[in-house]
């Protein structure tokens, strides 16, 4: 609102801020129900990929005639949030099963602690980018930007990422009770077939 008083209202940082929070929340109940259905993989990839867009589309975002900052502002924040939601379920669960009995507790709460080393590290980018030279327009741009470069350093080894065994042998269980579940009643159809036959 300071840098921007002619199209940044108080209401708007609010609009900003709530985009992010909404889409958290339905990053968290969408990608977690997409990842029991389609896979860790695919799910932990598309998570990521919505983090780096996000941040970098917030930082790139800029006032114009045909979309407001705002509105672009709110979108980008939107889809940051939406990837950090599905990345809360995400972490554990494929920390936890690609882990063994006896650690499994151990490193799903370092997975958690590492949000409070984040948040750390943000605070420390930001102060260092205002201590800078650089202009406060600049600093919030570069914030967002680098926010980003943690997750593209994980595209890799996330693209590498096999599923679970426990998360395949789960599947294969599913489809052998659906398959059982489905049998009386293919029995039951041919049977009526064969009769009317």
């Amino acid at each position: 609102h300071k840098l921007y008083p002619d199209s940044v209202t108080t209401s708007d940082q609010t609009s900003i801020a709530n985009a992010a929070i909404v889409g958290s929340i339905l990053g968290q109940i969408i990608f977690g129900s997409l990842a029991d259905r389609i896979g860790r993989r695919v799910t932990f990839i598309t998570t990521i990929s919505c983090v780096i867009v996000g941040a970098l589309g917030s930082a790139l975002s800029f006032e114009s005639s045909a979309v407001s900052l705002t509105i672009q502002l709110c979108f980008w924040r939107f889809v940051l949030g939406f990837g950090v939601g599905g990345e809360y379920p995400l972490s554990a669960t494929v920390t936890a099963e690609s882990s063994d009995a006896s650690s499994r507790g151990s490193k799903v709460s370092t997975v958690f602690a590492m949000q409070g080393w984040g948040n750390l590290t943000a605070a420390l980018v930001c102060y260092a980018l205002l201590s800078s030279d650089i202009s406060e327009d600049a600093a919030w741009r570069w914030a967002l930007a680098i926010g980003g470069m943690p997750g593209l350093l994980t595209v890799y080894w996330r693209w590498k990422l096999e599923e679970s065994t426990i998360f395949t042998q789960t599947v294969a269980l599913d489809a052998a009770a659906g398959a059982s579940d489905a049998s009386p009643l293919l029995v039951s159809s041919t049977a009526r077939g064969s009769a009317s036959a």
